[in-house]
């Protein structure tokens, strides 16, 4: 936990809120199963100065909360228990981790004090904003590039290195209500030839009006894809009973910006995945049909939940965002 401000979007910043208030989110759940236990554990260059920062964690704690300083055991250590970082992390991105690895983590055995908040919001904007393209088989290559252009508008996107890109409609209409545009999709064979496709396509707003959704996060330690127990049973007993049949879910993931682009879209693509396996199977134990439109992000910074800028940001960015879409 830390104290840097961050510049996000309306909708994350209220997300982001909340995780600036775990201590308060933590104390209140410690005050409500007295027979809980928390092990603070500091992280810093030495061990004193992280045992101050896990100690000031505990004051706050007790003196603002009433929890007895018997149930909140601290610790000081130079590595975090949970730490940003490998042997694989590129050296220029080795400043960033170690800002990440100085912090206090919050240990629990009671998955009650660590689950995620559920937060009810009022939809801002559709939730299929989304251009989709794809290259098919026919057009081998590493990675690829699209540019979009009519309406007096011209842009390059990418290079995307998966089979399907998506980019955001809003970006291209400019505030129109309509247009007629053409994308160029350009990709770098095997040979080192260049080859492009062209197709037209046309988009028009749709003014929709505000309607209370649901919508949930999890977070994903350092370069992990599988869920932690903590949110498998979130997952699980929380958010799965919450979907009504017929709905779509839309799950999207992310990353931060430490490594690389291209494995970071991957990591991004098997962090959706593996939240919608554990969906699915649950799903299915209650006889719900939904519909699953699933994707990565990888660290792209225009659709990022947080912004990469900070520590904090990073570390809430190896997300991944559930939007249930109730069905027609």
């Amino acid at each position: 936990m830390t104290g840097t401000s961050v510049t996000t979007t309306d909708r994350s910043q209220r997300q982001m809120s909340v995780y600036y208030n775990a201590m308060n989110v933590v104390g209140d759940r410690l005050r409500s199963n007295a027979g809980t236990k928390i092990t603070l554990v500091g992280a810093a260059p030495t061990q004193a100065e992280a045992t101050t920062m896990a100690t000031s964690v505990k004051n706050y704690l007790v003196s603002t909360f009433g929890i007895d300083g018997s149930r909140i055991d601290v610790k000081g250590q130079i590595r975090a228990p949970h730490a940003s970082g490998t042997r694989a992390t590129p050296q220029e991105d080795l400043g960033l981790v170690s800002e990440e690895n100085r912090r206090v983590e919050v240990l629990s055995n009671d998955l009650a004090i660590l689950k995620p908040v559920q937060l009810e919001t009022t939809q801002q904007e559709p939730f299929d904003n989304d251009i989709v393209m794809s290259v098919t088989s026919n057009m081998p290559g590493s990675n690829w590039t699209a540019r979009v252009s009519g309406e007096g508008f011209s842009k390059t996107y990418g290079p995307f290195t998966g089979s399907t890109a998506r980019i955001d409609a809003k970006d291209v209409l400019q505030g129109r209500p309509s247009g007629n545009y053409t994308a160029e999709v350009t990709m770098i064979g095997s040979s080192g030839t260049p080859i492009t496709r062209t197709t037209t396509f046309a988009l028009n707003r749709q003014n929709l009006p505000p309607i209370t959704g649901q919508r949930y996060s999890i977070l994903f330690e350092y370069d992990e894809a599988k869920t932690v127990q903590t949110y498998d049973q979130f997952l699980r007993n929380d958010v799965a009973p919450q979907i009504p049949n017929n709905s779509t879910l839309v799950i999207h993931g992310h990353t931060d910006k430490v490594g690389l682009t291209d494995y970071n879209f991957d990591l991004s693509t098997r962090r959706a995945s593996e939240t919608q396996r554990v969906l699915q199977d649950e799903l299915q134990k209650l006889g719900r049909n939904v519909t699953f439109d699933t994707y990565g992000f990888g660290e792209d910074e225009s659709r990022a939940a947080f912004t990469n800028g900070t520590p904090e940001g990073r570390y809430y960015n190896r997300t991944v965002m559930i939007e249930v879409v109730p069905g027609q």
